[in-house]
């Protein structure tokens, strides 16, 4: 009997996984709440089923006698994985309580100097302020990164003591995304049980607007909620909010659109980025992968 493979996502980075696992002789079911995700047309048994919702996609693996699961690099959807392999009980090279060597880059220095690995030294740095012992101690240049950020997002370069002070600031001013995060999981849960649950995305879309220094996820709970109303919407709400004010969260769901090489509108949303208001205090991250399109 092949074995049986549960892949955690439907959006066009999935399609040639599907292919691959299939040309190697797996069976590949895929989930999600992308109805019209294009990886669903490779699969051999597709569902859809949001990814925050374990409990029912472990039971899928359960009756389908999946043999493992895999995901794409979303923080969210890794999560969601751990949590569905250990209700499935499916192999997984992490547990669920391993998810801080994950979330939290200060915790994962800890596991590798605990097991004697070689890794570039480190400092963790409160944003209360500077301790003039640790600052002793430091040797610049230094790479900065905030404990709670994915990708690319809040790495600095600094030279000297007040780029330092500089980067610290930022990190502070965006806070710890789980502290928004976890809480949010809830609001989305009673949001799906609305009549029209549509009518939630511009006010979530303005909330993001007002709120740029939050870090919402990638794409997290709001964004997951948002992209189940692919086709059906979504994208021209999220034109207009990248029109009205565009934030870095914003802009990562435009370059998550553009990902499906078969969405007809392609030319516009690539056009819509690079033509942005370049006042708006975008990371140069963002401006990089923008000047790629």
């Amino acid at each position: 009997m092949n074995k049986r493979l549960l892949i955690l996502g439907t959006l066009g980075e999935f399609e040639q996984l599907v292919q691959k696992a299939r040309a190697r002789g797996i069976y590949t079911i895929v989930c999600d709440g992308y109805p019209d995700g294009p990886a669903r047309a490779f699969a051999d048994e597709s569902y859809v089923i949001p990814v925050t919702d374990t409990d029912r996609i472990a039971a899928l693996c359960k009756e389908k006698q999946v043999d493992g699961i895999l995901t794409s690099f979303s923080d969210l959807l890794l999560e969601c994985m751990v949590k569905i392999s250990a209700k499935a009980g499916l192999p997984c090279y992490l547990n669920p309580e391993q998810l801080p060597w994950y979330r939290d880059k200060s915790a994962t220095r800890g596991l590798l100097e605990e097991l004697g690995l070689p890794s570039p030294g480190f400092a963790k740095i409160p944003t209360s302020g500077l301790d003039p012992e640790l600052i002793a101690h430091l040797h610049f240049p230094l790479v900065t990164k905030p404990l709670d950020k994915y990708g690319s997002r809040g790495i600095y370069v600094v030279h000297n003591l007040e780029e330092l002070k500089q980067a610290i600031d930022k990190a502070a001013t965006t806070g710890d995304k789980y502290q928004f995060i976890d809480p949010a999981y809830d609001l989305i849960d009673e949001l799906e049980q609305c009549e029209t649950p549509f009518d939630a995305v511009r006010p979530i879309l303005e909330l993001i607007e007002s709120s740029p220094n939050i870090d919402f996820g990638g794409p997290g709970p709001l964004g997951s909620f948002m992209e189940k109303f692919y086709h059906e919407g979504y994208e021209e709400e999220l034109v207009a909010s990248l029109k009205r004010k565009p934030t870095e969260y914003t802009i990562s769901l435009m370059f998550r659109i553009i990902a499906d090489k078969k969405n007809p509108n392609l030319s516009e949303y690539k056009h819509l980025l690079k033509t942005l208001d370049s006042t708006s205090e975008i990371d140069t991250f963002w401006l990089d992968e923008i000047a790629k399109l």
